[in-house]
């Protein structure tokens, strides 16, 4: 199974939107001035309803000619989002559906 999310800057805020139209769950947000990374609501958003091995898309939507943000912030926090799913979900589908 795959799972694709969109990787999105708008009104300071860094968004990781499920790429599904019929997806319920508000989106998962890292506010630009505070950088904080809320595991739970992470971990809710993402992971809470996979019921087999999942591979996790992460499609970045964000324009590095984009002078809104900052392009070093947005490719560290994209990349890092990247490599948590990655990590996740290869663990989850080894430890528990395998």
């Amino acid at each position: 199974m795959k799972k694709t999310y969109n990787f999105k800057y708008e009104q300071g805020k860094y968004i990781l939107e499920a790429k599904e139209l019929n997806c319920a769950k508000e989106a998962f947000t890292i506010d630009e001035q505070e950088l904080q990374f809320d595991t739970e609501k992470f971990y809710k958003y993402v992971f809470l309803d996979m019921k087999e091995k999942t591979e996790i898309i992460i499609n970045n939507m964000i324009d590095e000619g984009d002078k809104s943000n900052n392009p070093k912030t947005s490719k560290y926090i994209y990349d890092m989002l990247v490599t948590i799913c990655k990590d996740i979900s290869e663990k989850l589908g080894d430890e528990c559906f395998n």
